[in-house]
């Protein structure tokens, strides 16, 4: 949710907020911690650009 938040606020568009949610989730999913040290920025920029990868490959 707070993926969601941050990009929203910062002027991205809705479908894009939405890939951040997904993104942020894949990155926590794949942490034993309970909260992911490798959630930040960069990260999730990356992680988001994966997912569009993957979607547009899949068309």
């Amino acid at each position: 949710m707070a993926a969601i938040a941050w990009s929203w606020l910062r002027g991205f568009p809705l479908e894009e907020c939405a890939h951040a949610g997904l993104a942020a989730a894949a990155i926590c999913i794949g942490s034993a911690e309970t909260i992911s040290l490798q959630l930040n920025r960069e990260s999730l920029l990356k992680r988001m650009e994966l997912q569009k990868q993957m979607e547009a490959s899949a068309e």
